[in-house]
């Protein structure tokens, strides 16, 4: 089958049409011969290694793929050949079969409910990202991940120093309208660490540069798996207090360490 991969961290231009062994489903997965690929900006920083993971080459962009199932694995009910279907797999999308176990029926009776139904609506972004359109919305909830945020609750999803490591999305727009809405939150999760546990998620300061998404005015909550740090209204060492309690145990010294030279001069 045809693929279109690269082998080098060199950009568009690395990409390559080339030949590769058709895969075979395993036991829950399914073989989709692919009709569609959603690319996206990580795709872009992915071509030149600047973004947060580094896959193993060759790789092929593309983390989302519709198409027709062509083969089940062994134990896969509720799904037939010729399906028509969707799929997240995180990437190596752009080649003519796929295999997953993470997909989704498209099925003819629901595409027939959703046409032409007055209670589906479809918006572009100007809508669908306008702050009044969102704070319009009592006790709305916005959910969104960052990559990192610093004691004084500054947030980016953006960068580190001047790297741009991903885009900034809905996370603006979400963020201040949930805050502005009657009864909103506003939660922003992400994994304590990166980088195998060497580098925390939540730093000291900013690295020169570092595009900042949300400002600390707007920070309401932040989760990790060791906990809820409620940031809104509070002093800036509570801020960091709070921080700190929920950054992994192997930097909560250092971050205490750095805490004190900040605000406990």
């Amino acid at each position: 089958m045809r693929v279109v991969q690269f082998s080098e961290f060199a950009g568009p231009q690395a990409l390559r049409l080339e030949e590769a062994d058709e895969p075979v489903p395993g036991p829950g997965e399914v073989a989709i011969r692919v009709s569609a690929v959603g690319l996206n900006f990580f795709d872009t920083l992915v071509l030149r290694n600047k973004y947060q993971v580094t896959p193993p080459l060759p790789y092929s962009p593309g983390a989302e793929v519709s198409g027709t199932i062509e083969k089940l694995g062994a134990g896969v009910t509720g799904l037939s050949v010729g399906e028509r279907v969707a799929a997240f797999i995180g990437g190596n999308g752009c080649r003519e079969k796929v295999v997953t176990s993470n997909c989704r029926e498209l099925s003819q009776e629901e595409l027939n409910y959703i046409d032409g139904n007055p209670i589906f609506e479809l918006h572009d972004l100007e809508y669908i990202h306008n702050i009044r359109v969102i704070s319009a919305h009592d006790n709305f909830v916005a959910i969104n991940s960052v990559l990192y945020v610093d004691l004084f609750g500054q947030i980016t999803s953006e960068s580190w120093g001047a790297t741009m490591l991903g885009g900034a999305g809905g996370l603006p727009a979400f963020t201040i309208g949930a805050m502005m809405s009657r009864g909103g939150r506003s939660i922003m999760v992400m994994p304590s660490t990166r980088n195998e546990g060497r580098i925390s998620s939540i730093q000291p300061t900013f690295p020169p540069g570092t595009q900042v998404t949300i400002s600390r005015t707007f920070t309401d909550y932040i989760v990790t798996e060791y906990g809820i740090a409620g940031l809104l209204g509070k002093s800036q060492r509570q801020r960091a207090e709070e921080l700190i309690n929920v950054a992994h145990p192997d930097h909560q010294d250092y971050l205490r360490e750095q805490a004190r030279e900040l605000f406990w001069p």
